[in-house]
């Protein structure tokens, strides 16, 4: 007994090193957030940093503007001015406001001569790889410029937060973005809805080893960031189930589960926005590039999907490409239907963005794409051009 003491003693006291360093090490890379130092034992944030006013500017050199967790069910950034490093530009300033958000200061309470439209999303719509003047919603805003709706000035709000999937986006807009008493929203979403961590108990393998690892992903730092970077090195999957089962992950069920939450967070956005008279919603069909073949394959391209869905079935080689496309299809055709489906009550359209740049054969798509999803610039403008004509040419005054 006293030899299998001293034999888990050291294990005990190792894993509890680990855990204690890989929490200050994050509790300071985000610039002193105390949500990581109690990261699994709390669901707010409790603990501010006490010292500094959320409406003070203050520059620090950080990866990313810091996160403030004081929220349910969704997050925003800590107001300031950051010098950023990963978002594809070296050492430029992001400006996040006093509500948390990236972009000029506005008032909350939204004048009577405005007409206001916010963009929701994840990192595409925050501008991950672009300056804040060379975001979408800031070239939507340049193109509203000079026009007017009901003889009202258009004010377009960046309300895109990186890593955001729907059911953030949908937390957002029912505790935060109806106060600003929006007149249109914008909502440019998807991608980031492939990395949901749904269980479902046909996974292929012992559902029973799934809990406990949720168990530790949960409560434990430093096993939530070990796994799902060795699962990366490992299968270029952060899914640490794709460890055991490499090429043989993707089931129906969860294929099934991911899209059936997509598709509950979209209607719920429509409704939320119904109950509180937010008279129009545009869905955007954010693109995937995928970089195998470097091709941006429509959305209902059916003999893709089917192509890679028999690879699937077969155990055959794959990759987390044809994942996020078969998923991106499903969720095309989920948000057409939900759309349809309410579009009869209130204003909901859908702007199938993707396949409009599908359509542009000649196009070199590495100038309007950093990565598989965020745009360049160049992306970005066309992407608020693609907006403005094609929803607003209808609304705005002469």
């Amino acid at each position: 007994m006293k030899k299998a003491f001293f034999i888990f003693l050291p294990l005990v006291l190792l894993i509890v090193f680990l855990e204690a360093g890989q929490r200050i090490r994050y509790f300071v890379r985000d610039g002193y957030s105390y949500h990581w130092l109690f990261y699994g034992f709390q669901n707010k944030q409790t603990d501010r940093q006490t010292d500094r006013q959320t409406d003070r500017q203050f520059i620090t050199t950080l990866n990313r503007p810091p996160i403030d967790y004081n929220y349910e069910g969704f997050y925003k950034y800590i107001p300031g001015d950051y010098l950023a490093n990963n978002l594809k530009i070296p050492n430029h300033i992001v400006h996040i406001n006093s509500h948390g958000l990236r972009g000029k200061e506005f008032d909350i309470n939204k004048g009577k001569n405005t007409f206001r439209i916010i963009g929701l999303g994840g990192s595409s719509t925050f501008g991950e790889g672009a300056n804040e003047e060379e975001t979408y919603p800031f070239y939507l805003n340049e193109y509203f410029s000079n026009h007017t709706i009901k003889n009202k000035n258009i004010e377009v709000i960046n309300a895109g937060v990186g890593g955001f999937q729907t059911s953030q986006v949908k937390n957002l807009l029912k505790h935060f973005i109806v106060k600003l008493s929006p007149d249109c929203l914008i909502i440019y979403l998807g991608n980031n809805n492939h990395s949901s961590k749904i269980v479902t108990r046909d996974d292929l393998i012992s559902y029973n080893i799934i809990k406990v690892h949720n168990f530790f992903f949960r409560y434990s730092l430093f096993y939530m960031s070990a796994s799902e970077k060795l699962s990366k090195m490992l299968t270029g999957s952060a899914d640490f189930r794709a460890i055991f089962n490499k090429g043989k992950i993707f089931t129906e069920g969860y294929r099934e589960a991911v899209v059936s939450k997509f598709s509950t967070d979209i209607t719920d956005i429509v409704k939320i926005a119904a109950d509180n008279r937010i008279p129009h919603v545009v869905f955007i069909h954010q693109p995937l590039l995928l970089l195998n073949d470097k091709k941006l394959y429509r959305l209902h391209d059916k003999t893709k999907k089917n192509e890679l869905i028999k690879k699937l079935s077969h155990k055959e080689a794959f990759n987390t490409e044809d994942i996020a496309f078969i998923l991106q299809t499903d969720f095309f055709n989920a948000m057409n239907s939900i759309v349809e489906e309410n579009k009869i009550n209130q204003f909901v359209t859908v702007l199938p963005f993707a396949e409009l740049l599908a359509n542009l054969n000649d196009e070199d798509y590495s100038s309007l794409f950093f990565d598989q999803v965020h745009l360049t610039p160049k992306g970005n403008k066309l992407l608020a051009k693609t907006i403005y004509e094609k929803i607003f040419t209808e609304f705005v005054d002469d």
